[in-house]
């Protein structure tokens, strides 16, 4: 991540994340993808490979309209991630757009 992007935890296994000057949506894509293949790597925890996966969904606005709050805006990506969960794992969508990688 970049020193002006924010990460947090939601609850549970839910995080958001929020990067900031992003212009085209092949950016927000490769984010996406980069994340489910590092997070797709084995983990090593004390000798043992852990595999993880993960879904993730994607909010993307080049220009955010001056009426869409953050509440609605998380709700895009919620809904997003459950497109991308139904899609299978280790995968992501992107919201209001066609592109979606599984």
């Amino acid at each position: 991540m970049r020193s002006t992007d924010t990460v947090a935890r939601l609850g549970g296994d839910e995080f958001v994340i929020i990067l900031e000057g992003l212009r085209a949506e092949s950016e927000v894509e490769r984010v996406g993808k980069s994340i489910v293949d590092e997070i797709g790597r084995p983990f090593d925890i004390g000798g043992e490979l852990l595999n993880v996966t993960t879904s993730i969904g994607i909010a993307f606005e080049s220009k955010v309209e001056a009426s869409e709050t953050a509440q609605s805006f998380l709700k895009r990506a919620d809904a997003s991630l459950y497109v991308a969960k139904t899609a299978g794992r280790n995968s992501y969508h992107v919201s209001g757009a066609e592109a979606s990688r599984t």
